[in-house]
């Protein structure tokens, strides 16, 4: 049967289906006029339908000899050998296969296992296909919690099997009720089972038949996947494409688990696995199907599925009175909740909130808005288990501050107890000295008291709780109430030295708090920034004092460079090196004077010149920008030579090892990512990187435990660089294990989320340059929903918006490997668009016109591979117009280098094409001639960078200059053969005139 013709069938059975039977034989005998066939294909698919009730939709029609079919079981294989195993019994059978109880039977070893083969009388060839297809699914499966695949081959008949595992269990839901398990336990199961379907996913292949039937636990509680009979695998493989035919017309599936796209015959992706398992959880925590039905009819379950909405888990608990459960046997709720342990009220809170949006989330009926992947589903069921804020839940402060203090009672109580003192404290301070202002020296010592107590609560008990993993909650409560105070007692500490330097560090830490650049923060950029500058007004008041201490220099070198860091992340690299040249000059001033604290005066000038080497490295290593990378390595150096002769005086000093580990950090990155040392740098990241792993080891930090990551991430940045990708991916790996670690645990933390998106990206990239073109493609597209999401909460942030921009690159050039040029060339304007806002934000921004330009460069290839010829030439020359100047200055700019050298290629490129298309002699001369041109222009590029690697400074891939060459070599020959033609001489005269080719 061809699809048309299943097509055509289907367009004519619909109408049937609604008409009576007394009603079909009238309509059958007008539209099948002529076609005797047609008839009796509609009239054995009606039969069908009233015979099989749901059974129709579980497997394929037959339009065979019934008589056939009643009998295709009855062929007997027990006591029959199948390669080396004999069977003994059937113990399963359905859709287009049976599953046979077998042990084997040539003496090697003793063990049983299960065979299947192709259900007799279903041989056709493209069952027979989709069977091997089960087959290879299997052999590239290896999970525990799915059952394996030990043997395979072909029966004598030349029908082909295969020998699975021998999985002696019972089907989950049967499981869980016979052993009462609990909603948590229930929970824990299904995740064992998201663990099998998650791998199944990232291995290509979605099972699409999801049901209790084809999970089964065994009896020590492992829960086994079976049933691949109607998978499919995503990478469209050969097979695959031959069973496409197939696969529209026998659209196999479970009724009461397909998603709607499977039931309306849509795309098929992991979404619908992920629904299927949505209707199991239900299921499972309910006792009941997600869909109220009155019968097996199958358009009322098609209905259901595709048109109404599940009612909440725990709704369907409250109202559940006496009424035929799945058995046929009367259930009621308090029943219901005894197989959970629980009374129905229990049952019913347990549901409520979390529970009930995890399930309705993965039933949603449009696939894009479920959750993102079934990883992502049992990440949500772990959140609500560990009490943590779940996606499927919308987002509020009071939602978080719910979950925060069922998982911190006891500190926030003592939290509580210690701000309502400092409170009730201050309102009696106050109350006093407005009612008994003759009683001042009274009233001035209950203000000094809740002052000291207010210090307290900002900075050592917030100090306490700083480093711990989700504690974000609770100090962002800490700054709000610690900011109006603050504000509040400034208006009086005007004359007060003491009183003026704690507000000034109150604010400080404040700022640290809100929004500290490459730290656990509020993520509040803007109110951070305000905060650090109350800070340095207050600082530069009392320096400027006549009785300032030296230590007063100190602190205002500090909030210098406190301001310093978050103006790099903002982008406003000028702001940053003129507050960085501030703090080392005060610093300086100092460090070898008679402070009352000359560590911490050597201390600061480390920390400046580290400060310093940043915006002078252009703000970070993959910056393009001011880029002086040997004037930021002279000022790493000096810094790393302070720290590391105060570490030898103070061997035990944390804070002293972990700046000394930021230093070889940071003189490695710039070694093995702007000067081409990669050696050198990887063996300075290595020494940061043990310090770090020490210092976490020691401490429960997340800062050291962020560091670590950090290092690893550039670590990996280099081995890229380097070429070599699967080490460098292993890197990336560990960044991201800890970035997802720091996230989960504290979700608010935005510098936690930065991290992850970062993370993101770094694994998608090694993964798309490996060949990994899907893994590489959905990590870089995790990094960019990320992205847009931090980007929506503080927009004016430019470092967000050109990470966005970078990772829209990524994706462009992971899609132009897998063959998609539109969508590449989308991806690389919508990059160029981000690119192009932040140099009209900001003309001094280098960084973001040379990230445009290299955009561009993207943009043109893309353009020229689409046939796009003038196009890509202009795009390509307005790339140049941008990188020819700052690739020309002393020292050359290498980013400015890599995208020239990229357009002139790119521009002989168009060149050499033409020349081949064109008929010409004369014109072939002419584009000959400027190719090979363009091509010497690229090579002298490529010449003169040094230490080249397959990604530029901004991380984009770059082209090869071998290619390069042999292109030149191709035009020269094409050179050479012309000139010696007859069209030679009269070719170079028509070319030297000034309106040549005109």
């Amino acid at each position: 049967m061809t699809p048309e013709r299943w097509q055509q069938l289907k367009e004519l059975l619909a109408p049937a289906l609604d008409l009576g039977v007394s009603q079909r034989s009238a309509y059958l005998e007008q539209v099948c006029l002529g076609d005797p066939s047609l008839r009796s294909d509609l009239e054995r698919l009606l039969a069908a339908e009233d015979n099989a009730g749901t059974g129709f939709l579980s497997g394929p029609p037959s339009f065979g000899d019934p008589q056939e079919d009643s009998h295709s079981s009855s062929k007997p294989l027990i006591g029959l050998r199948v390669g080396s195993y004999k069977i003994i019994e059937e113990i399963g059978s359905g859709g287009m296969g049976e599953v046979y109880r077998a042990f084997r039977a040539d003496d090697q070893y003793s063990k049983q296992v299960a065979i299947k083969l192709v259900r007799s009388g279903y041989d056709s060839k493209a069952v027979v296909q989709r069977f091997k297809n089960e087959r290879q699914i299997l052999a590239g499966l290896d999970h525990p919690n799915i059952a394996r695949l030990l043997d395979g081959g072909e029966t004598e008949d030349g029908l082909p099997y295969f020998v699975m595992e021998l999985i002696e269990g019972m089907p989950i839901d049967k499981y869980c009720d016979e052993r009462r398990l609990t909603i948590t336990d229930r929970l824990e199961l299904l995740r064992q089972v998201c663990s099998a379907v998650q791998y199944a996913h990232q291995h290509l292949t979605i099972h699409r038949d999801i049901k209790p039937g084809n999970i089964l636990v065994t009896p020590d509680g492992v829960p086994k996947l079976l049933d691949f009979g109607i998978a499919r695998m995503l990478d469209a493989s050969a097979n695959e494409r031959q069973l496409q035919p197939t696969l529209t017309i026998f659209r196999a599936l479970t009724p009461g688990y397909a998603s709607p796209e499977q039931m309306t015959g849509a795309a098929i992706t992991t979404a619908s696995d992920l629904y299927s398992l949505g209707v199991v959880l239900y299921e499972l925590l309910t006792g009941r199907s997600p869909y109220r039905l009155t019968g097996p009819n199958p358009q009322e379950i098609a209905r259901a599925v595709c048109e109404v909405e599940s009612e909440k888990p725990s709704t369907v608990v409250s109202r559940m009175q006496t009424e035929e459960g799945g058995n046929g046997s009367p259930v009621t709720v308090v029943e219901v909740a005894a197989l959970r342990q629980a009374s129905p009220d229990k049952l019913g809170k347990r549901l409520a909130g979390d529970l009930d949006n995890i399930v309705l989330m993965a039933l949603r009926k449009q696939p894009p808005r479920r959750y993102a992947s079934v990883e992502q589903f049992s990440q949500d069921i772990w959140r609500h288990l560990e009490n943590l804020p779940v996606i499927a839940r919308k987002d509020t402060v009071g939602y978080r501050t719910s979950k925060f203090l069922t998982r911190h009672k006891a500190g926030v109580a003592a939290a509580a107890a210690i701000f309502l003192t400092i409170v009730l404290g201050m309102a009696v301070t106050l109350r006093e000295a407005q009612i008994a202002r003759a009683e001042k020296v009274r009233a001035e010592r209950r203000f000094n008291d809740v002052r000291a107590l207010a210090n307290s609560l900002l900075f050592d008990i917030h100090d306490s709780i700083r480093d711990l993993p989700g504690s974000t909650a609770a100090r962002k409560v800490l700054v709000d109430r610690a900011l109006q105070y603050l504000d509040s007692l400034a208006q009086e500490a005007a004359g007060d030295p003491s009183l003026e330097r704690e507000l000034a560090s109150a604010y400080e830490r404040l700022g640290d708090v809100q929004g500290k650049p490459l730290a656990a923060s509020l993520g509040d950029a803007a109110g951070a920034l305000q905060s650090y500058n109350k800070s340095l007004a207050l600082r530069e008041k009392r320096a400027q004092n006549s009785q300032a201490y030296p230590d007063d220099a100190v602190s205002l070198a500090k909030i210098h460079r406190v301001i310093t860091n978050a103006a790099v992340e903002s982008g406003d690299i000028v702001g940053a090196l003129e507050h960085a040249k501030k703090a080392v000059a005060l610093a300086a001033s100092v460090s070898d004077s008679r402070t009352r604290n000359n560590k911490a005066a050597a201390s600061e000038l480390a920390l400046d010149y580290t400060a310093l080497g940043c915006v002078e490295s252009g703000g970070g290593f993959n910056s393009a920008g001011l880029g002086d990378p040997f004037a930021a390595l002279r000022d790493f150096d000096k810094a790393l030579a302070i720290a590391s002769q105060l570490l030898k005086n103070y061997p035990d000093d944390v804070t002293l090892a972990q700046e000394t580990a930021v230093l070889y950090e940071r003189i490695g990155g710039l070694q093995g990512l702007m000067m081409g040392r990669r050696p050198e740098g990887l063996q300075n990241l290595n020494v940061a990187l043990k310090i770090f792993r020490s210092l976490a080891a020691q401490n429960n930090n997340a800062g050291f435990q962020r560091a670590v990551g950090a290092a690893a991430s550039v670590i990996g940045g280099v081995l890229v660089m380097d070429g070599r990708f699967q080490p460098a991916l292993a890197s990336f790996r560990e960044e991201l294990a800890i970035s997802e670690s720091l996230s989960e645990r504290d979700p608010q933390n935005q510098q936690a989320r930065k991290d992850l998106t970062s993370s993101y990206y770094d694994v998608g990239g090694a993964l798309m340059r490996l060949g990994r073109l899907g893994e590489g493609l959905a990590m870089i597209r995790s990094a960019i929903v990320l992205d847009k999401q931090l980007v929506s909460l503080d927009p004016k942030q430019a470092v967000l918006r050109s990470n966005l921009a970078q990772h829209r690159v990524a994706e462009g050039e992971t899609l132009g490997r897998m063959g998609d040029a539109a969508g590449a060339l989308q991806s690389y304007k919508e990059a160029r668009s981000f690119y192009g806002g932040l140099a009209r934000l900001d003309e001094q921004n280098l960084d973001a016109r040379l990230n445009a330009a290299a955009a561009d460069a993207k943009i043109a290839a893309t353009l020229f591979w689409l046939g796009q010829f003038d196009e890509a030439r202009e795009t390509y020359r307005r790339a140049l117009q941008v990188s020819e100047p700052p690739a020309g200055s002393n020292p050359p700019n290498q980013q400015a280098q890599y995208t020239l050298a990229d357009a002139y290629s790119g521009l002989g490129d168009v060149a050499m094409y033409l020349a081949g298309r064109t008929k010409y002699p004369i014109k072939q001369l002419s584009y000959w001639r400027e190719a090979s041109s363009w091509y010497e222009k690229s090579l002298g590029i490529w010449h003169a960078i040094p230490n080249r690697s397959v990604v530029s400074p901004a991380w984009f891939d770059v082209g090869d200059p071998a290619q390069v060459a042999n292109h030149l070599a191709v035009c020269k020959a094409a050179l050479e053969k012309l000139n010696s033609s007859p069209f030679a001489r009269i070719g170079s005269e028509v070319l030297s005139s000034p309106t040549a080719l005109q």
